[in-house]
């Protein structure tokens, strides 16, 4: 209708409705179809879009689906006219098919926001399970490192309380203070008790 008949286009050519005013009115209380033979001669000036875009034949159907009014179709001509019973009834299913794509688009939205949430949460959720399995597989590996540097660390004390040689011990020295250092660090990064987290002996000399 706007393209048909002039009506200024773009975002000005939304138009504010009452339905406390005018046709739309007496829709609402009469809750069916309101024909209407020349819009400017009715009493009063019809101060919605029909009035002011000078349309004279009018022809209003309630949008209604399942007893809940989502609306108004709203058929205007720029010559006086009446409207027969057939175009009333034609309008009355163009009205039913509006309606239904109407809430047809209301509910697709409705179920794409709630898919979008949906996603949102599984893939929420997964980020989760991988931190996790990170996590565990980090302990795991923290705990067979520190297994074998409790191996290392032991057989290295073992060697330096029995070794006279002066190179010798200061080797193994090194291997003991290496052992002691990496399970802090196993620690520190796994979050994982270690095995060896007990304050260090004295070497005996």
């Amino acid at each position: 209708m706007v393209a048909a008949r002039g009506l200024p286009g773009g975002p000005d050519s939304w138009r504010s409705i009452s339905r406390r005013e005018g046709l739309t009115a007496e829709l609402y209380a009469r809750d069916g179809p309101i024909a209407c033979r020349d819009v400017q001669a009715k009493r009063g000036a019809e101060r919605s879009f029909l009035g002011k875009g000078r349309f004279h034949g009018c022809l209003l159907v309630p949008l209604k689906l399942r007893g809940l009014m989502l609306g108004v179709l709203y058929l205007a001509d720029t010559e006086v006219r009446d409207f027969s019973v057939e175009e009333i009834a034609v309008s009355r299913v163009l009205a039913a098919m509006s309606a239904s794509a109407i809430e047809n688009s209301r509910v697709h939205a409705m179920l794409a926001s709630g898919l979008e949430t949906a996603r949102a949460a599984q893939d929420q959720q997964l980020e989760a399970e991988k931190v996790r399995s990170l996590a565990e597989i980090g302990g795991g590996i923290a705990r067979e490192f520190n297994q074998i540097l409790a191996v290392i660390l032991g057989k290295s004390q073992l060697l330096l309380a029995r070794a006279t040689d002066e190179s010798l011990r200061e080797g193994l020295g090194v291997i003991e203070d290496a052992a002691w250092r990496e399970p802090m660090w196993c620690i520190a990064s796994a979050h994982w008790p270690c095995p060896l987290s007990t304050p260090r002996a004295m070497p005996p000399t």
